[in-house]
């Protein structure tokens, strides 16, 4: 019943005899390496096992076998030249070997049975798996398992050599055989019916999604065969160089014993010499003595001198604070001699006139006094009338002083009104807006322009980086713009003056100038010189009225005039307004007698327009009213911009008298910084020095100790083996012991 069973399963292609080659190979043998037969090698392995004394099972199989190679398979004995029949069909065509294949070499089974249960799929396991496909020798076996279960799928692994190659390909060719393989799954996806489908894994497994994908990639690489028969002779070749780096090592070792030899040869050698080195020994150490004296001398007076140094470190740091502290002292007392000499010398240009005019009528009174006829009545009128004239000259010059006063007064209250007045005309440009082409703009003085930077940084950097190296740089330049403690200015002489100009040595100017070319060097320069001029004490951008046609600040006048030609029409009846309401305030502050004015009724102006407007006469008049007024204003105006250039001559001459304290600051600053780093360098110096005779005393100590010790230990250990009386020397001194010690470890 077994025999017939088995002849039914060979019928049926269950147990395969051919190979894809067209060899035969016995499938029930197959832990043997041989599986390429031909046919009478494979009968006579069928008849000669079916004969012999084996296990019943393994007898009745390949007696199978040999009945079914008698009968199905019995025109495969014959000669290839007997044949009538040509092979028409296509071959198929051997593998290529730059198919990537994943390395271990593993195989895929598709289409496993399993059963859903409890919510989930279950299905066998690993062990069972291996055990079925035992024939094929997989090293290992892995069922694929989610949250929802088993997959229907598992992985083989075979042996990473070339047996476990060939074991894959006969796993796939069982499947191709049977229409199971890769491309018969996936061609019935759908309705894969109950058989198993199985391959080789390829690229295509180990790039695809899903757990078998996952743990392919987690196991394996792709490789081609090609690369993996490169890298077994790879390993082959590093092999031989090893055995050949083994037979060079051991003839290194031979050359070493050969060298070893001759230095122990040289060692007796040495040894009779050491003899002659006692005398040197002798005096080694009567050296060491000295040196040991005068190394702790030594110790002291290094001891003594970091103290001193330690004092004068003190020393340094209370004179670094007291010249600290006189620093700002005259820092402070140079501020009040600018401020009092500022002052002095205003009150001096005022009073030298009418001292000077005093003194002559007093000379003329005194002159007159000492005619030798000054009984006479001429004289004494003239001196009385010179008398007169010198009181007259006294209250003049009072009054003068007073009015001075009282000029001053108003010149600063108006202008103070006149910067109001600026500052409310630039906060009308900045919330109106202005065309690009407008005459008057609102500028802000010190800011950079960034146009130059950008043009050069689009030339300069490529196009995905240069907009923000851009930023990065005008951010960077904003900063130094606007740092007090960067000062790139210098003091010259200039027309019996001084002033203030750029210095073009600067190191961040030269590294910007040749970095970023003369556009952006100009830019910042104009920035520099801008917010030194308006605002050198804070060194931030104010906004300032500018001239753009003139390239210079705009007067308050043509300001006024701007807006009165290029007012929007909705806004026109509230700026001039505005305007009036300023012009008014004006010229009350210097007593022109215009009429009253109620502001209260500005408020509603801005709901009509113009037209309404000028249609009534009321409005026609009130703007008669206000032309006559602007003349007035202009004509004001001219007064106070005189007044505010005579100003900026005594501002320019105190920003002068700060830019040479700035200067000298600086001196003081650099002076006492290398003073500074010249103590620190002295002070580390004789630190290291310090270190430096601590670490060789320590060290010579450490030569004593060592030598002391070594010399007790060689003593007890030639009084322990009597070696006394074995060199002959009977009672020898601790001196000619330690001379004998050291000649014999030398």
């Amino acid at each position: 019943m077994k025999i017939n069973r088995m002849d039914l399963h060979l019928m049926n292609g269950i147990h395969i005899v051919k190979n894809m080659d067209g060899t035969l190979r016995c499938p029930f043998c197959r832990g043997k390496k041989k599986q390429d037969y031909r046919y009478k090698d494979l009968l006579q392995h069928a008849s000669g096992v079916g004969a012999g004394k084996r296990e019943a099972e393994t007898t009745g199989c390949h007696r199978a076998l040999e009945k079914f190679l008698k009968t199905q398979l019995a025109t495969s004995a014959e000669p290839q030249k007997l044949r009538t029949v040509h092979l028409e069909q296509e071959a198929p065509r051997r593998p290529n070997d730059e198919e990537q294949i994943v390395w271990p070499w593993m195989g895929i089974i598709v289409n496993i049975h399993r059963v859903y249960k409890d919510g989930k799929y279950i299905g066998p396991g690993n062990g069972e798996l291996k055990e079925r496909f035992a024939g094929f020798n997989p090293t290992q076996v892995c069922a694929m398992w989610t949250y929802e279960g088993h997959q229907g799928k598992a992985v083989l692994e075979f042996n990473k050599d070339w047996q476990g190659y060939n074991d894959a390909l006969s796993f796939e060719r069982s499947f191709i055989k049977n229409r199971r393989s890769r491309k018969e799954y996936y061609e019935r996806e759908r309705v894969p019916g109950n058989d198993l489908y199985g391959w080789v894994a390829r690229a295509e497994d180990y790039n695809c999604g899903g757990p078998v994908g996952k743990h392919l990639r987690s196991k394996g690489d792709l490789k081609t065969v090609a690369q993996i028969n490169n890298e077994d002779l790879r390993k082959k070749n590093k092999l031989g160089k090893l055995r050949k780096v083994e037979q060079e090592v051991q003839t290194l070792l031979n050359k070493r014993n050969e060298e070893r030899l001759k230095l122990s040869k040289e060692l007796e050698r040495q040894m009779n010499e050491m003899e002659e080195r006692r005398k040197e020994l002798e005096q080694r150490e009567a050296q060491n003595d000295i040196e040991k004296k005068k190394l702790d001398e030594e110790k002291k007076r290094v001891y003594n001198r970091k103290e001193n140094l330690q004092r004068a470190n003190e020393l340094q740091r209370t004179q670094e604070e007291k010249q600290r502290m006189l620093i700002e002292k005259h820092e402070k007392q140079k501020r009040d001699l600018s401020i009092e000499l500022h002052q002095q010398t205003k009150k001096l240009a005022d009073r030298q006139k009418l001292e000077l005019e005093i003194e002559r009528l007093e000379a003329s009174i005194e002159t007159m006094k000492q005619v030798k006829d000054g009984s006479s009545l001429g004289h004494f009128k003239k001196i009385e009338e010179l008398q007169n004239d010198l009181k007259d000259r006294n209250d003049e010059m009072e009054s003068l002083q007073d009015m001075n006063q009282q000029l001053m007064n108003k010149e600063r209250v108006a202008n103070d009104e006149l910067q109001d007045a600026r500052k409310a005309v630039i906060e009308i440009l900045v919330q109106n807006g202005t065309a690009a082409n407008s005459e008057v703009v609102v500028k802000r003085m010190g800011e950079l322009v960034d146009k130059p930077w950008i043009e050069t940084c689009r030339r300069k950097f490529n196009k995905d980086e240069w907009e923000l190296k851009c930023s990065e740089l005008f951010s960077l330049w904003t900063d130094h713009v606007r740092d007090p403690n960067w000062y790139p200015f210098k003091i010259v002489e200039k027309s019996g003056g001084h002033e203030i100009i750029i210095n073009e040595s600067d190191e961040k100017l030269r590294g910007l100038r040749s970095d970023m070319g003369e556009e952006v060097y100009n830019s910042v320069v104009e920035a520099l010189k801008e917010i030194v001029e308006y605002n050198g004490s804070g060194r931030y951008p104010i906004p300032e009225l500018w001239h753009t046609k003139e390239k210079r600040p705009a007067t308050l006048k043509e300001a006024v005039l701007y807006l009165s030609r290029n007012a929007k029409r909705r806004k026109f009846i509230a700026v001039s307004a505005i305007l009036e309401v300023f012009t008014f305030r004006l010229l009350v502050r210097i007593g022109n007698p215009f009429v009253d004015f109620d502001t209260s009724s500005l408020q509603y102006l801005q709901y009509y327009s113009k037209e309404d407007l000028w249609n009534d006469p009321v409005v026609h008049g009130l703007s008669e009213a206000l032309r006559v007024q602007h003349h007035a204003l202009l004509d004001v105006y001219s007064e106070l911009e005189a007044e505010r250039s005579a100003s900026t001559s005594l501002i320019d001459d105190a920003l002068l008298m700060i830019s040479h304290l700035q200067v000298e600051k600086a001196r003081l600053a650099m002076e006492a910084a290398q003073f500074k780093r010249e103590a620190q360098e002295k002070i580390r110096h004789a630190q290291a020095m310090v270190s430096f005779y601590e670490e060789v005393i320590v060290r010579k100590d450490e030569e004593v100790k060592a030598l002391l010790c070594e010399i007790e230990a060689f003593k007890h250990r030639f009084l322990s083996y009597c070696i006394h009386d074995e060199l002959g020397f009977g009672s020898i001194s601790t001196f000619e012991i330690c001379y004998k010690f050291v000649h014999i470890h030398l």
